[in-house]
């Protein structure tokens, strides 16, 4: 099933964006102009290590794609298209659009904090349970040397996406995006509607991401659209894991198997593929969700059963050394993973 395809059957073609800043009424427009966007490229920088004059060249407006221009008196972008707005967080472009933001609220599910008053104690036991914490279940050592071998083979130009990149900093090349504004980010967006240009990425990386979207396949579309030709993709998705949601949209929708995720991503040239946290992981995570439940259903004695059957079962997901190379490892396996190159016409 080909996905990348409007509904007419054609590839949407849209022109690369160009970042224009308006002289303005007075005579001091430029300079207020150009003082904005020093201000926001020194914010910017600070953030994701990439300038941010490079990256709104790079960016076009989400609801329209339509060219953006920067506000002096806001600090903000604006769309010369549709009028559209967008602000900026300590330097962060928060290109989210209504359509977005409703999208996202009407996939969640209900935070269970949400309301909640927090008491000092509250707060301490979260920290112990964080400090205290075994770490995550799913382990697949070789995931950081593969991107880094896709970004490294990009070369020192390139301009990749990290979609869903939570706290991750891979270098100066590469763009940190989430809906959240965790440490690193540095462009927030939705990846029904990414806020790129056509054809101005040289890499996509995608991990542990597309199961809690709404549309996996206007996501894979949109990576598509994005993309260069020749560019590369690297995603990575769960089969055999827990309920997680998301921490900023508190959904998890969907698994996939190794020919399910191939599928979904059959308009790219497959590099390379394969489990990505084997066998034992999948056995940890369920194990210590067993566990915990063995004892709690819910609330701090849940949250601290699971703390303590994680170091009962941390160790199991370090079989996955030897186990993850194994014929059959994608029969339970914990993930996939997928390489691809978007190739020519």
């Amino acid at each position: 099933m080909r996905l990348l395809r409007s509904s007419s059957g054609h590839e949407r073609m849209w022109q690369l964006p160009q970042v224009v800043r308006r002289l303005g009424k007075v005579g001091s427009g430029q300079a207020a102009a150009d003082e904005a966007l020093t201000a926001l490229t020194r914010k910017g920088r600070q953030r994701h290590g990439m300038p941010f004059d490079r990256l709104v060249q790079l960016l076009a407006c989400p609801a329209c794609w339509g060219s953006l221009e920067i506000n002096p008196a806001g600090a903000a972008l604006a769309c010369l298209g549709c009028g559209a707005a967008y602000s900026t967080a300590g330097g962060v472009p928060v290109m989210l659009t209504e359509s977005s933001r409703a999208l996202l609220a009407a996939g969640c599910d209900p935070d269970p904090t949400a309301g909640r008053p927090q008491r000092w104690w509250s707060v301490w036991f979260r920290r112990f349970l964080q400090a205290a914490s075994p770490g995550g279940t799913s382990y697949d050592p070789d995931q950081d040397r593969r991107i880094r071998a896709m970004i490294q083979n990009l070369g020192g130009e390139a301009a990749i996406l990290d979609l869903g990149s939570g706290s991750r900093w891979w270098g100066p090349t590469v763009i940190p995006m989430d809906i959240d504004k965790y440490p690193h980010v540095g462009l927030m967006g939705d990846g029904h509607r990414l806020p790129f240009g056509d054809g101005v990425l040289d890499g996509v990386i995608c991990t542990g991401v597309l199961e809690h979207v709404n549309d996996a396949e206007a996501v894979t579309r949109e990576i598509w659209r994005v993309l260069r030709t020749g560019g590369l993709i690297y995603i990575a998705v769960p089969f055999i894991q827990g309920y997680h949601p998301a921490s900023g949209t508190h959904q998890d929708f969907r698994r996939l198997t190794h020919v399910g995720l191939q599928e979904l991503l059959s308009a790219f040239q497959r590099l390379d593929s394969g489990v990505s946290g084997g066998p034992s992981s999948s056995v940890a995570w369920i194990l210590r969700e067993y566990l915990a439940l063995l004892f709690f259903d819910r609330g701090r004695g849940y949250s601290l059963a699971y703390m303590v059957a994680g170091w009962f079962t941390w160790w199991i997901r370090y079989l996955d050394r030897f186990l993850t190379r194994r014929e059959k490892a994608h029969r339970i396996a914990c993930g996939f993973y997928f390489m691809g190159r978007k190739p020519h016409s």
